[in-house]
């Protein structure tokens, strides 16, 4: 009984320790869900306003975009993970600053400082067909391996995107959307709705947990009393 007493009193009050710091990670994303869902779609030149959090559409342009390593697309992100059996993943990756564009006007765009990127994820599992991706192994020497699977995420030139961040005016760079001290820059190709959706979610998610973190704290820390009482 005092063993398993002092058991649940340490799970409880490690319960309760983590709990504080769900409560400030839940305090910043209700504080970022209720920016962002009250944010409606704006043209890019009307938008301009240094430090405005904003929600923008365009398409993208480049004036030196990438080549994607899977489908040889003209791009200005792309990220691949490839997995080989059991070994661990291996990441290729690379990024290049870019422009958004709609019938108003412009912005750059530096995915360097993008918190998220959510777009569209390829996966091609072990025996799929490897018209698309063959190349791209056989560069990497694993066109002949039969266990070899890989996700692959891309922004093309012309796509359409969807960006949320807040406005700054450099002398080097010129009208930006970035990250600021209390906002995330996110780049996604799905519609703001869904992205706003889902940020709310997110929240609500977050808020369960604190309160499932406190109950749990609690509880094992009266039950661990109990037990120790019933123990002497």
């Amino acid at each position: 009984m005092l063993v398993l007493g002092g058991m649940l009193i340490f799970s409880g009050l490690l319960f309760a320790g983590f709990a504080p710091i769900a409560h400030l990670r839940l305090k910043r994303s209700v504080a970022w869900s209720d920016a962002v869902a009250g944010l409606a779609r704006s043209p890019i030149a009307p938008a301009r306003k240094a430090g405005t959090l904003v929600a923008i559409r365009g398409r993208v342009k480049a004036s030196t975009p990438l080549e994607d390593p899977v489908t040889a697309h003209a791009v200005v992100w792309y990220e691949c993970e490839v997995r080989v059996g059991d070994e661990p993943a291996e990441m290729d990756h690379d990024e290049t600053a870019f422009v958004v564009e709609d019938e108003s006007g412009s912005v750059r765009i530096d995915p360097a400082n993008a918190r998220e990127v959510a777009v569209q994820v390829d996966v091609f599992e072990p025996g799929d067909d490897r018209d698309q991706v063959g190349p791209f192994l056989t560069r990497r020497g694993l066109g002949n391996r039969a266990d070899v699977g890989l996700e692959h995420r891309q922004i093309k030139i012309g796509d359409e995107l969807v960006v949320v961040g807040r406005w700054c005016d450099s002398q080097e760079h010129g009208a930006t959307l970035s990250a600021g001290d209390d906002a995330e820059l996110v780049l996604t190709t799905h519609s703001l709705e869904a992205f706003q959706e889902r940020e709310v979610a997110s929240a609500k998610s977050g808020a369960l947990g604190v309160v499932i973190l406190s109950v749990l704290g609690f509880g094992c820390t009266a039950l661990g009393v109990a037990f120790l009482a019933m123990g002497w």
